[in-house]
C-alpha cells in the first residue's frame, strides 16, 4: 500500500523516474582559455529528490481525484509519503514542474460522477 499522509493511493503505483537520481551533482564550465572545470557536490539524503508516481494499471475514483487535486492547491505543504517497502519520505508537490497532479479518465464520459475511473500522476519531491 501506498499512502500520502493518511490518504491511501492506488496499489498498483509505480515510482518512474526512481533510478534517476545520483547523490553527486555537478555543473561545468570553461575559462577564457578552454579549460573545462567541473564541480562536484553532494547532495545530503535524498533533497530535491524526483518521485513521480504513475498509474497505468491503477486507477483511482473521481471522488479519490477531487480529494489529490484539492491537496496541489496548499502552498508549502509538506507530505510524508509512505511506500509498497515501508519506506517514507518528507515530500511537496512539484508546482515548478506543471501538471504536479493529472488525471485522465480511462473511458471518456461526458457527465462522470464520483465513481468514474481515472489514471493519476503524482509529480513530488524529496524535501529532507
Amino acid at each position: 500500500m501506498i499512502t500520502l499522509d493518511t490518504i491511501e493511493l492506488p496499489e498498483e503505483m509505480i515510482w518512474q523516474d526512481e533510478f534517476e537520481w545520483a547523490a553527486v551533482k555537478a555543473n561545468t564550465k570553461r575559462t577564457i582559455q578552454g579549460k573545462h572545470i567541473v564541480r562536484e557536490s553532494l547532495v545530503p539524503d535524498d533533497a530535491g529528490r524526483d518521485i513521480t508516481l504513475t498509474s497505468d494499471n491503477a486507477w483511482a475514483t473521481r471522488s479519490e481525484v477531487e480529494v489529490l487535486r484539492s491537496l496541489t492547491d496548499e502552498l508549502t505543504r509538506e507530505f510524508i509519503l509512505t511506500m509498497h517497502d515501508g519506506r517514507t519520505f518528507s515530500c511537496r508537490f512539484r508546482h515548478w514542474d506543471p501538471p504536479c497532479f493529472s488525471a485522465d479518465l480511462i473511458l471518456d464520459h461526458a457527465f462522470p460522477d464520483a465513481d468514474t475511473l481515472y489514471r493519476i500522476t503524482l509529480k513530488l519531491a524529496v524535501v529532507e
